[in-house]
């Protein structure tokens, strides 16, 4: 009976797409619950798209940072997909999915970029399966692991799309057509950071490689990625110009010394590659090669790119192991090829039968069946990637809770022995599903004021978590000064395992609620500290100051003389109000705000609302200024109805058009 012919890609990617399914999808479509660590910021967001601001990339947040523009400093691709789908399916399962075709096209991305490099069907199947055995290892970045045990599934998501980008790069070169090549750019770059810079690394080896081996077509090369390169950037634009245009309203985001030691794995491959240059001189591997030790040379510069460049080093761990891989097909495929000449030629040529694919596939068929099954089951045993996730954690805010009477500070913290508590990102994302405003949040860079609130929680507590941005260290007028930071960030609770009694000595007498949230760290409690109200007329005049503005917040923060009052850098009205004016909210959604103010002159409202030029006020219907207050906050002058809207700015306009 014949055997029916099937690919050798088709069958390796057979494997390793059950394996995935029965290893992975199944467990996380049936259990997970998708509050794993940073998973569940990123079911969040999703879902905002979802209940609000989709089909729009861009808008703003109320519910963490005292509000952030969603989408526009985190590249927004995959949670605007999930929030589209999931006007069909609920947001729950359209990120299930969405998740789920992450997991499942990195085979075919990996197989189309090394088809356009030139390999053949037996190169690219082994080259596919040793590319694919970095994301079960156990590398950060857009791996199982970190995918499912700390939720980075959108640089996960990303990698499909970078391969299918650079494989598409490679064809353009060669036929100068570059649309489909700019699409998956943009597509890239709206998905992840770090695998867009990914992208352009490689590109650029690719570009340099191609010139330099294939001289008569340099030209051709450079003129084809220019316009696309232009291509990419005018179909970015509509994003990318408001991006740069509001830079100085991001905190820089880096993680210092977690970038992981180049594994005796990632050196093994690198050795290979090595090999196949030397023995076969093959251009392919070389590309691969270069792309690869372009990442590897950030493990070597890790002790300067951590200390100045607001970087997370450890999502680039993926990378050089991947593309390290690739040539791994070129040298399995020739030295299989010696190996059946070497001993089984003599015996094939005996019984005379001629050596050709026909006769060898079922016998090379079982060999990439043998080999994908074995190098699978053996990685696996260093990974540990748990696709169940972590045990169900709900938590529901009293029914008598305020929502309009401030804002929420969630500050779960870990115990003593150690040990990190899985609450701290779910419990400030079940607060902002009840419909409260919470503080703190997932996505730092979004905010300027990420820093200050962070350090507000380890004023509060020094074991309260903090990452992604530097905080400043604990002054010892911490408990004087947490009253006045909790009054200008409009925080009127903290929902914590922390004693009681400590914001008694602080706040005096207060009452609180008992939260069931089934955590193993600790009984929580959701504690009224204070009133402070999100819009405040002031009874006293800003005080003006005149130095950098960043450097003048930092310092009054901390000054206990001087918080008592707010300063700007602007030239305020010589205006005050009093205690007797009222602030009367007559409308409230996150774009539009209506206040009421019951005077008959201007007098100062603090908005505790992050500063952002998207933000415009108006008083009775006319324009007027809005002043800069600490910290980030807006002030405005007005009386009778004042209107706060988000509204789009020169830079959206340009960028659209």
């Amino acid at each position: 009976m014949k055997v029916p012919r099937l690919p050798y890609p088709f069958i390796v990617i057979s494997i390793l797409e059950l394996f995935t399914l029965f290893a992975y999808i199944i467990p996380f479509v049936e259990k997970n619950n998708l509050y794993i660590w940073d998973m569940v910021g990123h079911y969040y967001l999703a879902d905002y798209y979802k209940t609000t601001l989709w089909p729009r990339f861009v808008g703003w947040n109320p519910h963490f940072f005292g509000g952030f523009p969603q989408g526009q400093f985190y590249p927004p691709l995959f949670h605007w997909l999930v929030g589209g789908i999931g006007q069909l399916t609920g947001t729950f399962w359209a990120f299930k999915l969405l998740t789920v075709i992450g997991l499942l096209l990195p085979p075919f991305a990996f197989l189309y970029f090394v088809r356009k490099l030139g390999f053949n069907d037996k190169e690219s199947a082994l080259a596919v399966l040793f590319m694919f055995l970095p994301m079960i290892y156990g590398f950060h970045g857009g791996g199982f692991e970190s995918t499912f045990n700390i939720g980075l599934v959108t640089q996960g998501f990303s990698i499909s799309i970078l391969f299918f980008y650079l494989g598409a790069f490679i064809s353009s070169l060669r036929n100068k057509r570059f649309i489909s090549s700019s699409i998956f750019f943009v597509l890239l770059a709206l998905s992840h950071f770090y695998s867009t810079f990914a992208g352009i690394v490689a590109a650029f080896v690719i570009l340099s490689t191609f010139s330099f081996t294939q001289t008569q077509f340099a030209k051709d090369y450079f003129i084809t990625s220019f316009k696309h390169a232009c291509l990419s950037l005018a179909l970015l634009s509509f994003w990318l110009i408001p991006f740069i245009v509001n830079l100085p309203f991001i905190s820089s985001s880096y993680i210092s010394g977690e970038l992981q030691p180049i594994s005796s794995v990632t050196f093994f491959l690198l050795l290979i590659s090595i090999i196949v240059i030397a023995k076969n001189q093959d251009n392919r591997a070389f590309l691969a090669l270069v792309i690869a030790l372009v990442f590897l040379l950030l493990y070597v510069l890790e002790s300067v790119l951590t200390k100045y460049l607001p970087i997370q080093l450890y999502r680039f761990s993926l990378y050089p192991s991947i593309f390290i891989s690739v040539p791994v097909g070129i040298l399995a495929v020739y030295l299989t090829g010696k190996t059946i000449s070497k001993y089984f030629g003599p015996f094939i040529e005996k019984i005379k039968i001629s050596i050709n694919e026909e006769k060898i596939y079922p016998y090379l068929s079982v060999f990439f069946v043998g080999l994908t099954l074995f190098l699978l089951f053996s990685v696996r045993i260093f990974n540990v990637a748990n696709p169940v996730g972590t045990f169900d954690m709900k938590l529901n805010l009293p029914l008598e809770f305020d929502f309009s009477s401030g804002r929420v500070l969630t500050n779960p913290i870990q115990s003593d022995t150690g040990g990190l508590n899985p609450m701290y990102h779910i419990a400030s994302h079940q607060v902002a599903w009840n419909g409260a405003e919470e503080v703190g949040g997932l996505f730092v860079e979004s905010t300027p004021n990420a820093g200050y609130i962070q350090h507000i929680k380890r004023e509060i507590d020094p074991r309260a978590a903090s990452w992604g941005i530097p905080t400043s260290y604990i002054t010892e007028n911490k408990d004087v000064l947490l009253p006045y930071h909790a009054k200008y960030l409009g925080i009127s609770y903290i929902l914590t395992n922390i004693d009681p009694t400590y914001f008694e000595s602080i706040f005096g007498r207060l009452y609180y609620w008992y939260i069931d949230t089934n955590s193993v760290f600790g009984i929580y409690r959701l504690i009224h500290i204070a009133d402070n109200n999100v819009f405040e007329v002031l009874d006293y005049q800003p005080v003006k100051v005149n130095g950098d503005w960043r450097d003048e917040q930092f310092g009054w923060f901390f000054d206990d003389q001087r918080i008592s009052k707010l300063i700007t850098p602007d030239d305020v009205p010589s205006v005050v109000g009093s205690k007797n004016v009222t602030v009367t909210v007559l409308r409230k959604e996150p774009e539009r705000i209506e206040l009421f103010i019951n005077s008959m002159s201007l007098v100062p409202i603090h908005i505790k609302i992050p500063y952002y030029s998207n933000w415009n006020a108006y008083v009775n219907g006319v324009k007027t200024q809005i002043y800069k207050v600490p910290v980030n906050m807006m002030l405005v002058y007005g009386s009778g109805v004042v209107e706060l809207r988000y509204e789009p700015t020169v830079s959206d306009y340009l960028g659209m058009f």
